[in-house]
Protein backbone atom coordinates (compact mmCIF):
# COMPACT_ATOMS: atom_id res chain seq x y z
CA UNK A 1 0.00 0.00 0.00
CA UNK A 2 1.16 3.54 -0.95
CA UNK A 3 2.20 4.65 2.28
CA UNK A 4 1.15 8.30 0.82
CA UNK A 5 -2.35 7.03 0.48
CA UNK A 6 -2.55 4.59 3.62
CA UNK A 7 -6.05 4.31 3.19
CA UNK A 8 -7.97 0.95 3.81
CA UNK A 9 -10.25 -0.44 0.93
CA UNK A 10 -14.00 0.19 1.95
CA UNK A 11 -16.40 -2.40 3.34
CA UNK A 12 -19.18 -3.17 0.58
CA UNK A 13 -21.79 -1.07 1.35
CA UNK A 14 -19.03 1.80 1.48
CA UNK A 15 -18.22 1.08 -2.26
CA UNK A 16 -21.84 1.62 -3.60
CA UNK A 17 -21.74 5.59 -4.46
CA UNK A 18 -24.95 7.75 -3.54
CA UNK A 19 -27.79 7.68 -5.93
CA UNK A 20 -28.52 11.21 -7.39
CA UNK A 21 -32.10 11.35 -5.99
CA UNK A 22 -30.54 10.21 -2.45
CA UNK A 23 -27.76 12.39 -2.14
CA UNK A 24 -27.46 15.29 -0.11
CA UNK A 25 -27.11 19.01 -1.53
CA UNK A 26 -23.92 21.05 -1.22
CA UNK A 27 -25.31 23.52 0.92
CA UNK A 28 -28.03 20.49 2.64
CA UNK A 29 -24.92 17.96 3.71
CA UNK A 30 -21.39 18.92 4.51
CA UNK A 31 -21.35 22.82 3.43
CA UNK A 32 -18.15 24.76 4.06
CA UNK A 33 -15.09 23.10 3.50
CA UNK A 34 -13.03 23.47 0.85
CA UNK A 35 -12.56 20.70 -2.00
CA UNK A 36 -9.27 19.12 -2.76
CA UNK A 37 -10.13 16.84 -5.90
CA UNK A 38 -9.43 19.16 -8.41
CA UNK A 39 -6.53 22.06 -8.43
CA UNK A 40 -7.21 25.51 -9.78
CA UNK A 41 -3.52 25.54 -10.85
CA UNK A 42 -2.54 24.69 -14.51
CA UNK A 43 -0.69 21.72 -14.33
CA UNK A 44 -0.45 20.97 -18.00
CA UNK A 45 2.98 19.93 -18.78
CA UNK A 46 5.28 21.60 -21.55
CA UNK A 47 4.83 19.23 -24.44
CA UNK A 48 4.35 20.71 -27.84
CA UNK A 49 2.67 17.97 -29.36
CA UNK A 50 -1.24 17.47 -28.99
CA UNK A 51 -3.19 15.94 -26.22
CA UNK A 52 -5.28 12.64 -26.25
CA UNK A 53 -8.59 13.58 -25.36
CA UNK A 54 -11.26 10.11 -25.83
CA UNK A 55 -14.27 10.74 -24.80
CA UNK A 56 -15.70 8.75 -27.80
CA UNK A 57 -14.33 5.12 -27.66
CA UNK A 58 -17.64 3.77 -28.99
CA UNK A 59 -17.79 2.91 -33.14
CA UNK A 60 -21.28 1.22 -34.07
CA UNK A 61 -20.86 1.48 -37.76
CA UNK A 62 -19.07 3.80 -40.53
CA UNK A 63 -22.13 6.25 -41.07
CA UNK A 64 -22.96 6.61 -37.22
CA UNK A 65 -21.18 9.03 -34.78
CA UNK A 66 -18.78 7.48 -32.48
CA UNK A 67 -20.73 7.91 -29.28
CA UNK A 68 -24.68 8.41 -28.15
CA UNK A 69 -22.36 11.37 -25.64
CA UNK A 70 -23.71 13.49 -28.60
CA UNK A 71 -26.78 13.38 -28.15
CA UNK A 72 -26.53 13.55 -24.24
CA UNK A 73 -27.83 16.24 -22.28
CA UNK A 74 -25.25 17.82 -19.63
CA UNK A 75 -26.41 21.15 -18.22
CA UNK A 76 -29.33 20.33 -15.73
CA UNK A 77 -30.68 24.21 -14.80
CA UNK A 78 -33.95 23.44 -13.56
CA UNK A 79 -32.91 24.64 -10.14
CA UNK A 80 -33.82 28.53 -9.25
CA UNK A 81 -30.33 30.18 -9.07
CA UNK A 82 -28.24 26.70 -10.20
CA UNK A 83 -26.25 25.53 -13.02
CA UNK A 84 -25.56 21.43 -12.34
CA UNK A 85 -22.72 20.17 -14.92
CA UNK A 86 -22.80 16.59 -15.54
CA UNK A 87 -19.24 15.86 -16.44
CA UNK A 88 -17.90 12.40 -17.81
CA UNK A 89 -15.39 11.11 -15.81
CA UNK A 90 -12.56 10.30 -18.50
CA UNK A 91 -9.90 7.65 -17.99
CA UNK A 92 -8.86 8.46 -21.56
CA UNK A 93 -8.66 11.82 -21.85
CA UNK A 94 -5.19 13.66 -20.59
CA UNK A 95 -6.62 16.94 -19.88
CA UNK A 96 -10.46 17.76 -18.07
CA UNK A 97 -11.89 19.56 -21.17
CA UNK A 98 -15.05 20.77 -21.23
CA UNK A 99 -16.77 22.96 -24.72
CA UNK A 100 -16.75 27.03 -24.29
CA UNK A 101 -20.59 26.82 -23.15
CA UNK A 102 -19.51 24.95 -19.81
CA UNK A 103 -19.85 28.84 -18.03
CA UNK A 104 -21.09 31.14 -20.47
CA UNK A 105 -20.63 33.64 -17.55
CA UNK A 106 -17.07 32.89 -17.33
CA UNK A 107 -14.04 34.07 -19.31
CA UNK A 108 -12.11 31.96 -21.31
CA UNK A 109 -8.22 32.68 -20.29
CA UNK A 110 -4.76 31.91 -22.80
CA UNK A 111 -3.12 28.45 -21.23
CA UNK A 112 0.11 26.97 -21.81
CA UNK A 113 -1.77 24.72 -24.27
CA UNK A 114 -3.55 27.47 -26.19
CA UNK A 115 -0.29 29.54 -26.70
CA UNK A 116 1.72 26.59 -27.91
CA UNK A 117 -1.46 26.27 -30.77
CA UNK A 118 -2.16 22.55 -29.24
CA UNK A 119 -4.96 20.81 -30.25
CA UNK A 120 -6.78 17.94 -29.00
CA UNK A 121 -7.17 14.47 -30.76
CA UNK A 122 -10.48 12.45 -30.55
CA UNK A 123 -11.32 8.42 -30.79
CA UNK A 124 -12.34 9.74 -34.75
CA UNK A 125 -8.82 11.11 -34.91
CA UNK A 126 -10.52 15.19 -35.10
CA UNK A 127 -8.42 17.57 -34.29
CA UNK A 128 -9.55 20.81 -32.01
CA UNK A 129 -7.50 23.65 -31.05
CA UNK A 130 -7.31 24.63 -27.43
CA UNK A 131 -8.99 27.55 -27.14
CA UNK A 132 -7.59 27.85 -23.12
CA UNK A 133 -8.73 27.30 -20.26
CA UNK A 134 -11.85 28.65 -17.47
CA UNK A 135 -11.00 28.41 -13.87
CA UNK A 136 -14.77 27.83 -12.28
CA UNK A 137 -15.99 27.47 -8.89
CA UNK A 138 -18.02 24.93 -7.76
CA UNK A 139 -19.41 22.76 -5.35
CA UNK A 140 -20.05 19.09 -5.21
CA UNK A 141 -22.99 17.02 -4.48
CA UNK A 142 -21.14 16.29 -0.98
CA UNK A 143 -21.39 20.43 -0.30
CA UNK A 144 -17.76 20.63 -0.60
CA UNK A 145 -16.31 23.95 -2.26
CA UNK A 146 -13.58 23.83 -5.06
CA UNK A 147 -12.40 25.34 -7.65
CA UNK A 148 -11.70 23.06 -11.21
CA UNK A 149 -9.38 24.05 -14.20
CA UNK A 150 -10.70 22.68 -17.57
CA UNK A 151 -9.40 23.32 -21.04
CA UNK A 152 -11.51 24.80 -23.50
CA UNK A 153 -12.24 23.20 -27.20
CA UNK A 154 -15.27 22.11 -29.23
CA UNK A 155 -16.26 19.06 -27.36
CA UNK A 156 -19.30 17.38 -27.05
CA UNK A 157 -19.70 17.65 -23.13
CA UNK A 158 -17.33 18.50 -20.48
CA UNK A 159 -14.51 15.62 -19.68
CA UNK A 160 -13.15 15.11 -16.27
CA UNK A 161 -9.75 13.94 -16.77
CA UNK A 162 -9.56 10.76 -14.32
CA UNK A 163 -5.26 11.29 -14.94
CA UNK A 164 -5.13 14.46 -14.09
CA UNK A 165 -7.23 13.97 -10.85
CA UNK A 166 -5.17 10.92 -9.61
CA UNK A 167 -2.27 13.54 -10.36
CA UNK A 168 -3.56 15.63 -8.02
CA UNK A 169 -3.15 13.11 -5.14
CA UNK A 170 -5.89 11.13 -5.55
CA UNK A 171 -7.44 7.70 -5.96
CA UNK A 172 -10.16 7.25 -8.69
CA UNK A 173 -12.31 4.25 -7.50
CA UNK A 174 -14.92 2.48 -10.00
CA UNK A 175 -17.56 -0.26 -9.25
CA UNK A 176 -20.74 -1.29 -11.06
CA UNK A 177 -22.84 1.76 -9.51
CA UNK A 178 -20.56 4.60 -10.47
CA UNK A 179 -17.36 5.00 -7.70
CA UNK A 180 -15.46 7.76 -5.88
CA UNK A 181 -12.54 10.45 -5.89
CA UNK A 182 -10.82 9.45 -2.51
CA UNK A 183 -8.38 12.69 -2.17
CA UNK A 184 -4.90 10.82 -0.21
CA UNK A 185 -4.09 13.94 2.16
CA UNK A 186 -7.52 14.64 3.82
CA UNK A 187 -9.56 11.45 2.73
CA UNK A 188 -12.62 12.84 1.82
CA UNK A 189 -14.88 11.45 -0.85
CA UNK A 190 -16.74 12.80 -4.06
CA UNK A 191 -19.01 10.29 -5.56
CA UNK A 192 -19.86 10.04 -8.91
CA UNK A 193 -22.76 8.19 -10.73
CA UNK A 194 -23.02 5.49 -13.61
CA UNK A 195 -25.83 5.59 -16.25
CA UNK A 196 -27.67 3.52 -17.46
CA UNK A 197 -25.78 3.44 -20.68
CA UNK A 198 -22.72 2.81 -18.55
CA UNK A 199 -21.05 6.62 -19.07
CA UNK A 200 -19.46 7.60 -15.41
CA UNK A 201 -20.40 11.00 -14.54
CA UNK A 202 -19.17 13.56 -12.15
CA UNK A 203 -21.73 16.54 -11.02
CA UNK A 204 -20.62 19.76 -10.41
CA UNK A 205 -22.63 22.88 -9.64
CA UNK A 206 -22.01 26.58 -10.19
CA UNK A 207 -24.15 29.33 -9.28
CA UNK A 208 -26.36 31.12 -12.00
CA UNK A 209 -24.81 34.54 -13.35
CA UNK A 210 -28.44 36.98 -12.87
CA UNK A 211 -26.95 40.23 -13.06
CA UNK A 212 -26.13 42.27 -10.47
CA UNK A 213 -29.50 43.46 -8.26
CA UNK A 214 -30.80 39.87 -9.02
CA UNK A 215 -28.98 36.94 -6.70
CA UNK A 216 -29.34 33.79 -6.65
CA UNK A 217 -30.60 31.51 -5.01
CA UNK A 218 -29.07 31.07 -1.31
CA UNK A 219 -30.20 27.64 -1.09
CA UNK A 220 -29.15 25.04 -2.71
CA UNK A 221 -31.56 22.32 -4.05
CA UNK A 222 -31.40 19.20 -2.40
CA UNK A 223 -31.73 15.64 -5.42
CA UNK A 224 -34.67 14.34 -6.28
CA UNK A 225 -36.73 17.53 -5.16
Amino acid sequence: MDPECPVLFPDDEEWKSLSRVQSQSPEGSRSGGQGHFHSGDEVEDESPTDREVFPLTIEHGENRSDSPLHAVSWVDESHPGWRMIQTVMDSGATDSVAPPTIAPHVSIAESPGSIRGQCYVSASAGRMPNMGQMVLNVQTNEGKYTTVVYQVAEVSRPLTSVGATCDRGNWVVYNSQGGFILNCQTGERTSFDRTASGIYELDLWMRNENGPGNPPSSSFPRQGY
